[in-house]
């Protein structure tokens, strides 16, 4: 978030706070190649046990493939924010998708997986 300080001023603040908080923070990247390059988060939660679940959302029809790329770029969302906030949480990846995850080599990464049938359960 370059040039954002505001919005990372009420992120960081959110941040700390001991309640609950939503917080949507929209923008477009900057195809300017002396601006490092960031990531998009698509959902956080923190939790009050000290483990902050960092949610991708994903949609494709039947089970959603995690292939080498796609790891390695969640490998580096979980570096960047753990890089940015300075958290001390265990950060969690969590896919939010259709109808579930592909088990191979690279889905032992996820710690939790919502499918919709999770989100819309009487």
């Amino acid at each position: 978030m370059i040039g954002r300080k505001k919005e990372q001023d009420r992120l960081n603040v959110a941040y700390q706070s001991p309640q609950s908080e939503f917080i949507i923070v929209y923008g477009r990247h900057r195809a300017d190649r002396e601006v490092p390059r960031g990531v998009q988060i698509d959902l956080l939660i923190d939790r009050k046990d000290d483990i902050v679940n960092l949610c991708e959302m994903k949609f494709c029809h039947g089970k959603f493939l995690i292939t080498k790329k796609y790891d390695k770029e969640l490998a580096m969302k979980q570096q960047v924010f753990r890089s940015v906030t300075g958290t001390r949480k265990s950060v969690h990846l969590t896919l939010v998708t259709a109808e579930g995850v592909e088990r191979n080599s690279y889905s032992d990464n996820i710690s939790s997986e919502v499918t919709l049938d999770d989100l819309f359960k009487e």
